[in-house]
């Protein structure tokens, strides 16, 4: 990865959404790679308003949440977040979140049923309630 990277543009300031996506592609799968990484996450999801193109009002999206923070075990790893989209709250979203994950999961008990049916189907993580 490049050590910098300019998201500015001199003929469209600042450059579309899409071109800055791009541009922020490799930071994002650097962060999944070290937060799927660890031996323990706690995951979270939120719900958040998204346009819904076409019908002039907004749906519920979800903003999952993966944390890796060991800090108080004693790791020496950054502590990081990592936040993945879903347009809806089903399993299968944080089941292909999570495919490559071997560690505790950690949640709370309304995302837990989500989570845990992901990890067991997927056999990475083993939930920790």
């Amino acid at each position: 990865m490049p050590a910098k990277v300019s998201i500015w543009n001199a003929r469209r300031w600042p450059i579309g959404w899409e071109q800055c996506a791009a541009l922020l592609r490799p930071l994002v799968n650097h962060l999944q790679q070290h937060v799927l990484g660890g031996t323990k996450i706690h995951a979270d999801d939120t719900p958040v308003p998204v346009l819904a193109p076409g019908e002039g009002k907004t749906k519920t999206g979800r903003l999952w949440t993966y944390v890796r923070d060991d800090r108080p075990a004693g790791d020496a790893s950054a502590p990081a977040v990592w936040f993945a989209y879903s347009p809806n709250r089903q399993g299968g979203h944080p089941q292909g979140h999570l495919k490559s994950f071997q560690g505790i999961l950690q949640a709370d008990a309304v995302s837990a049923p989500r989570l845990d049916c992901a990890t067991r189907a997927g056999d990475g993580g083993v939930p920790a309630g």
